[in-house]
């Protein structure tokens, strides 16, 4: 794809990176100092994103009939194997938890992974205008709940936020999620081959963005200390929240919300894997590209 799409692509960066967490926020046993280690943690995310792009740089120019390329190859495949069974994991685990219908989460994961390996058959062009609709809706969503829950904003205290040992809790946050974008650089690398890597870094910084406006909400709501007990503390932020008498629990927004973002980086896993047989000049890529995420949908749902 070309420039173009450069827009597009900034906004497959922002979703994949948001959702790499988001649910999760504030992580548990949340402790002062817990905005600085995150904003630390998504500073250091974004510098390392460099190394990750360069990789996949690496791979994209690299001739097809290296030993050594195709290695390293089946090892990024493996990896976009493991990212694609943890947000599938993640996403499923909370639809388990949240929706109240019992035993749904395998019917959540068929329909998931249904709409996921469709998305991959398709063309790249496909994705990044989806993305595009779903990130317009998803910025207007969070625009508005964050607005309604400004009322709560005076019971924060923003001083134990900021101060307190941040540096071992930022490590916390980049062990637990912002290590994943090496499926991003692979995705971004190969498929938009003419946008400048500008457009990825304003895209993760606009996902991190995001990402405040989940912390913010929920540590708003509920307190930090509160808010770090809670499975999905956004979540529950949302479903109090009261927009006159008519609306009241916006639970479907968070559902909406984490089942198309979970989507788009699962779908962006989907593709690196794609391409990257490709790459090594497997039949079929698609094929089986298909039948690894399947495999990797199947394992999320047994551990």
């Amino acid at each position: 794809m070309g420039k173009e799409y450069s827009f597009h692509k900034v906004c497959i960066a922002a979703i994949f990176f948001f959702d790499t967490i988001a649910l999760h926020i504030p992580l548990s046993s949340a402790k002062d100092g817990e905005l600085s280690a995150l904003i630390i943690a998504v500073a250091f995310s974004v510098l390392l994103y460099f190394l990750w792009y360069f990789i996949a740089d690496r791979l994209y120019k690299s001739r097809n009939d290296n030993y050594i390329v195709k290695a390293i190859c089946y090892f990024v495949i493996a990896f976009l194997i493991y990212t694609n069974t943890a947000a599938a994991k993640s996403f499923t685990d909370y639809m388990n938890e949240e929706v109240l219908i019992k035993n749904a989460r395998i019917f959540i994961l068929l329909l998931f992974s249904a709409i996921c390996i469709y998305m991959v058959s398709k063309t790249n062009e496909v994705l990044a205008k989806s993305v595009l609709l779903l990130f317009v809706f998803i910025i207007v969503v969070m625009a508005i709940m964050l607005v309604v829950s400004f009322k709560n904003f005076e019971a924060v205290k923003f001083e134990e936020l900021v101060k307190g040992k941040v540096v071992k809790r930022s490590f916390v946050y980049l062990y637990k999620a912002f290590l994943f974008p090496l499926a991003l650089a692979v995705f971004s690398r190969f498929a938009f081959y003419n946008v400048s890597i500008k457009k990825d870094v304003l895209g993760l910084l606009l996902g991190a963005g995001l990402i405040l406006v989940c912390f913010f909400s929920s540590v708003a709501t509920f307190t930090l200390k509160f808010a770090s007990k809670i499975d999905y503390a956004y979540h529950m932020s949302i479903s109090v929240v009261n927009i006159g008498e008519l609306y009241t629990r916006m639970d479907g927004f968070a559902y909406f919300i984490f089942f198309f973002s979970s989507l788009i980086r699962c779908a962006v896993c989907g593709f690196g894997i794609k391409m990257l047989l490709k790459k090594i000049g497997a039949k079929k890529p698609f094929k089986k590209a298909a039948i690894l995420m399947l495999s990797s949908f199947a394992f999320s749902y047994i551990i």
